[in-house]
Formats: C-alpha cells, structure tokens, sequence
C-alpha cells in the first residue's frame, strides 16, 4: 500500500510539502515490491529512498521498522489508525526522532491502469 504523506511533524515542528529536505517524509509503500515482501520504502521530499524490513500487528495497530542490513541496530515502532476511508495516522519515534504523520493511503484500485475490472487472456502458442 502507498502512502502519500499530507501532514509531516517532526520533534513537534512541521515540515510543509513545500520544503524539498530530507528531514521530510514525501511517501511511504508498504510491500512496494514483489523481489523483497515485507519491506517498506521510505521516499523523502528530497528524493532519496530508504528501504526497511517491517512487522505489523494488526490487532494492536502497530508496524515495527527494522534497518534491512542491521547497520543502525534497533527497531522504530509506529502507531497506525484509520482516521477516515484511506486517511491514516502515524505516530513514532524514528532514529530518536518523534513524528507524526497524516497520510492518504493509495490501493491497487486507485491506478488508472486497474480501475476497470477487464483481463485480457491471451495464448502465445500458434
């Protein structure tokens, strides 16, 4: 799932979309890719990625991010909850700092690509 963040606050202080920084979250995707599951991909305002393994508790709303090669040791556990049909907040503490995120949620449906329910189904074989 990918989410795109609308509300950013770092350490209490919030950071607009319209800062191009690092310090600032732009999305985050949760099992991006079909190669490595259970990953999450951290893209920052300035357009550098970081990519973490991930756990989630559903039944606690909880998700536990963990460095994919251990280089930085320890887990950074967020909160989750649905605030509205695809809006979420997430809250944690991450490399000691406390944020705060707003988001709104993308689904597979929600592509142009995939909004009509149509397969084709073809036979290579001549």
């Amino acid at each position: 799932m990918h989410h795109e963040i609308d509300l950013f606050i770092k350490n209490g202080d919030t950071i607009p979309k319209s800062m191009d920084v690092g310090d600032r979250w732009k999305t985050i995707t949760l099992n991006g890719s079909s190669y490595m599951p259970e990953s999450v991909v951290i893209t920052n305002a300035d357009g550098k990625q970081n990519r973490l393994k991930f756990t989630a508790d559903t039944l606690a709303k909880m998700i536990s991010l963990t460095e994919l090669y251990h280089i930085i040791p320890g887990d950074y556990d967020f909160s989750y909850k649905e605030v509205q049909k695809k809006v979420f907040v997430f809250e944690g503490i991450y490399k000691g700092d406390t944020l705060w995120m707003k988001t709104k949620a993308k689904v597979f449906t929600d592509y142009s690509l995939t909004k009509k329910e149509m397969w084709r189904i073809t036979d290579l074989n001549h």
